[in-house]
């Protein structure tokens, strides 16, 4: 027997299966209790926040950090430009 597990969300599932086997008159059932956790990943930044300063029209700066998974669960991000005007150039 094989029992899968896959969430899209986190959220704890406690089940039971009852397994019965036969053999001529012979009955014998047991009860497997099994039970799942889905979890989120846990993203951290290197930095609580960011501080450009006053910057003129046209100048641009910079920042380097660093993005991490702190958990087991595996996950995919994307940093992507912001949806705009093409004007901006923001993240």
């Amino acid at each position: 027997m094989t029992v899968s597990f896959c969430t899209d969300e986190a959220k704890v599932i406690i089940a039971s299966a009852v397994i019965l086997v036969s053999e001529g008159s012979t009955e014998l059932s047991k009860v497997l209790k099994m039970s799942a956790i889905g979890k989120y990943p846990f993203m951290t930044l290197d930095q609580k926040s960011f501080d450009f300063g006053n910057l003129l029209v046209g100048k641009t700066a910079s920042q380097v950090f660093s993005l991490q998974n702190a958990s087991l669960v595996p996950t995919k991000y994307a940093i992507e430009k912001v949806n705009d005007d093409g004007k901006d150039f923001a993240i």
